[in-house]
């Protein structure tokens, strides 16, 4: 698990949860209240000379009333005499590696037939978002195809308009031809004894 809304519910349905936290110096020396790790504290080095990784079970979380800070409830392997009874306050956020939280599940034909309910639902969700995804494609094809007919019909409407406009103004033409030879005429019939 990877988050701490996760963490908690699965604390809250199934119990206690293991977490790996980086052991610092100042975590042995715990006595009480709400661990957080001071500034500028070393780590704990094995043998090996690299950094311990501890872990920690985490059986529940809350909040200090004086200071508002939530923790997580942990348990220690390290004996009644260690931190409050062999239990500490790990503010949340801090040192425990929250990101790496695991779960274990006992193998009981209760767990595994939620299990297989759990993946036979995970393949219903997967296999209803293939459709949808499908579906969503073919319906942006579709819309394409469409606006592409609708500009494809928008060209030929404004090249139509054009060639309407041209034979409109040919038309035009031809009219104002023959007015201009019937005022021509009869011009010449009322006018000047000029010749035509």
């Amino acid at each position: 698990m990877t988050k701490v809304k996760d963490i908690k519910r699965e604390i809250f349905a199934n119990g206690p949860v293991v977490a790996p936290m980086q052991l610092l110096a100042d975590f042995l020396v715990y006595s009480g209240g709400i661990y957080s790790p001071t500034e500028g504290v070393a780590a704990v080095y094995g043998s090996n000379g690299k950094p311990v990784v501890h872990a920690v079970n985490i059986s529940g979380w809350g909040k200090s009333k004086e200071a508002g800070i939530p923790y997580w409830l942990v348990e220690n392997s390290w004996g009644a005499k260690w931190g409050e009874e062999g239990y500490a306050k790990i503010a949340i956020g801090e040192s425990i590696m929250e990101h790496y939280v695991v779960v274990g599940t006992p193998e009981t034909p209760l767990t595994l037939e939620r299990a297989e309910k759990e993946r036979v639902v995970a393949e219903e969700k997967k296999e209803a978002a293939r459709k949808e995804r499908a579906e969503r494609e073919e319906r942006i094809a579709a819309a394409k195809k469409a606006r592409a007919e609708a500009e494809a019909e928008e060209e030929f409407d404004d090249l139509d308009l054009d060639l309407d406009d041209d034979i409109d103004n040919e038309e035009k033409d031809e009219v104002k031809d023959e007015v201009n030879v019937d005022e021509s005429a009869d011009g010449a019939k009322e006018g000047d004894d000029g010749e035509f």
